[in-house]
């Protein structure tokens, strides 16, 4: 379970932002934000029924009924602001294969198993030993995992284009994005601090997964953790 400490951490970041997230995900990935979902998409396969975790506002939750219209969606999020946003999105769609639920991912409160578990900007924020370890609770045998986040560049020059890209982003949000000037002077730090692309593909083996990959993109500012769970 998350810390009280860990959840008003989040919502100290992404309070009051969800009607200018999907704006802030397309500034801050550069436009590559898509990009980098259909590649997800791409390694999902046909599921039946998909568990996205800290679906946001749902910018994946409809990528993946758009590509896979017959796939039940559920999309999990800490923060009800957020499942509003998603959830009216749902009714202007008149989409009835999607569910959102609130919670925190590490708990995993939601019915039944799934074929498929993905996630886009979770793992830096996550409890992951935790998360790993519970996952196949919820999962069916060879079910896929795909799970994407940002990651701090190991090369040099790119990190001075990153670090420079990132401080435009916290100027930006102080002139004109009031809302996300909290999110954008934070996150650079804990994308730095963060090890998660190591770490998970460990977990992983550990629990079990099998097939466990690490694609590294964007000349290493984001990266794609797939894997299946055992046979």
């Amino acid at each position: 379970m998350q810390s009280a400490e860990q959840v008003a951490r989040i919502r100290s970041i992404f309070g009051g932002t969800a009607s200018v997230y999907d704006e802030i995900v397309d500034a801050a990935t550069r436009g590559e934000d898509r990009y980098w979902k259909e590649l997800m998409l791409e390694k999902l396969g046909q599921p039946r029924r998909v568990l996205d975790l800290a679906c946001g506002t749902g910018i994946l939750v409809f990528m993946i009924r758009d590509r896979l219209p017959v796939t039940r969606v559920v999309g999990l999020d800490i923060s009800e602001e957020y499942l509003d946003r998603a959830r009216a999105r749902a009714h202007r769609r008149r989409d009835d294969g999607v569910e959102f639920v609130w919670g925190a991912a590490e708990e995993l409160d939601v019915p039944k198993a799934f074929d498929a578990v993905t996630s886009c900007y979770l793992p830096k924020y996550a409890n992951l030993p935790l998360l790993v370890s519970r996952l196949g609770e919820k999962l069916e045998r060879g079910a896929r995992l795909v799970m994407q986040d940002f990651d701090y560049p190991e090369r040099a020059e790119v990190r001075a284009v990153w670090e420079a890209h990132f401080e435009s982003l916290r100027r930006w949000a102080h002139a004109s994005r009031p809302e996300a000037e909290r999110m954008m002077a934070l996150l650079p730090g804990i994308i730095r601090e963060s090890r998660w692309s190591r770490v998970l593909p460990e977990l992983l083996v550990r629990e079990g997964f099998t097939d466990v990959t690490l694609e590294r993109l964007s000349f290493g500012t984001s990266s794609i953790v797939s894997a299946r769970w055992k046979l």
